[in-house]
């Protein structure tokens, strides 16, 4: 994907994001554990574990743009959100797991991003919500939706005051 203001970082920021968590251990639920293997693969730079993660028919919404199906996400998106993710430090704040059946569950996630991209510091405060489905056994992404707002540190120097009798 493609953000075409000077926030471009902020969407491909949320995205890499998710690549940050660590490994999940074997006794986290079916659902929490792949979105927290989606997120190590990003971490990992491994691109095929993250896409085998995601349904072939994946829709993925961030900041306002959508990436239909896995092959869509799988080029440059994919590509930044792994640089992302390799660059910054994610933390999950709170996850709160929702069954919707057997079959089907929804993961809600808020998190803290820190780090660089692209030279850029980071201090991301964002949302996630995954939803997946189980079929044959695995779980699978079927839909991401992301968002972000800067966090609690600044990113960008304050702006210098006036010496004492300079005018503007």
């Amino acid at each position: 994907m493609v953000v075409k203001s000077k926030w471009w970082w902020l969407a491909a920021a949320w995205l890499a994001l998710a690549a940050q968590a660590a490994p999940a251990p074997d006794n986290l639920p079916g659902p929490v554990a792949a979105v927290q293997a989606f997120h190590a693969a990003l971490k990992a730079g491994d691109s095929a574990a993250a896409l085998k993660l995601l349904a072939a028919d994946v829709t993925i919404y961030e900041q306002g743009f959508v990436d239909a199906g896995r092959d869509a996400y799988g080029g440059p998106h994919l590509a930044s959100d792994t640089a992302f993710a390799q660059g910054t430090d994610y933390q999950v704040q709170d996850r709160r797991l929702i069954w919707l059946g057997d079959s089907a569950a929804c993961v809600l996630s808020t998190t803290h991003i820190r780090g660089r991209f692209q030279g850029q510091p980071i201090d991301l405060l964002g949302t996630e919500t995954a939803l997946l489905r189980q079929a044959g056994g695995n779980w699978t992404i079927e839909h991401l939706h992301w968002s972000a707002h800067p966090g609690e540190t600044p990113t960008e120097p304050a702006a210098t005051p006036p010496a004492a009798g300079d005018k503007h």
